[in-house]
């Protein structure tokens, strides 16, 4: 997500693309909160404190969706840009891709609070075709899989233009100097 708001604004400064900085900068913070969300409902598992980890997979994938949304805009400024320009049928295979995010989104959320409400066993860990609101709770978990997996797929269509990219890491000023001017002395 760095890597990528890097290369935006580089070609932002150098007008190799046509977008107003503030798209990137907006997307970047929007791609925090995604990181943020992803981590959340990796560290807080299901069957220790649910409710977090809900929140967390509202982040990672509700968020993640805005996320993909506001890259296949800044996609469309890399169809006619000077440099590194990507095809148009790249842009439209993104645009394919965001179409059913949020819809499949919202199927996750509603089904996911439907079956939840609906629930009449012991435990929300363990669910059985007998209890209500099993359904609801597949189609959730399932939705779930398929909006996991768009979002992978889509990433991946920038794995082309991220090729092209050496990083070298943060560079750390102390003072106003460059950290790796000193020697360290054991």
């Amino acid at each position: 997500m760095y890597v990528r708001y890097r290369q935006v604004e580089h070609d932002i400064k150098t007008q190799n693309i046509k977008l107003n900085s503030k798209w990137n900068s907006v997307t970047f913070k929007v791609g925090i909160a995604v990181s943020f969300g992803t981590s959340i409902t990796a560290n807080f598992q299901e069957s220790n404190i649910l409710i977090v980890h809900l929140i967390g997979a509202l982040m990672a994938l509700g968020i993640g969706s805005v996320y993909c949304i506001l890259q296949t805009r800044i996609s469309h400024a890399y169809v006619s840009a000077c440099k590194r320009s990507i095809p148009k049928w790249m842009f439209y295979l993104r645009l394919l891709l965001t179409v059913p995010m949020v819809p499949v989104f919202m199927l996750i959320f509603l089904s996911g609070v439907l079956g939840m409400t609906k629930f009449t066993g012991e435990s929300k860990m363990w669910w059985t075709e007998e209890h209500e609101g099993y359904n609801l709770r597949l189609t959730s978990t399932f939705s779930e899989w398929i909006l996991a997996l768009i979002i992978f797929t889509y990433i991946s269509t920038f794995s082309n233009e991220i090729k092209c990219i050496e990083f070298e890491g943060v560079q750390l000023k102390i003072d106003g100097k460059d950290v790796n001017e000193y020697q360290l002395q054991d």
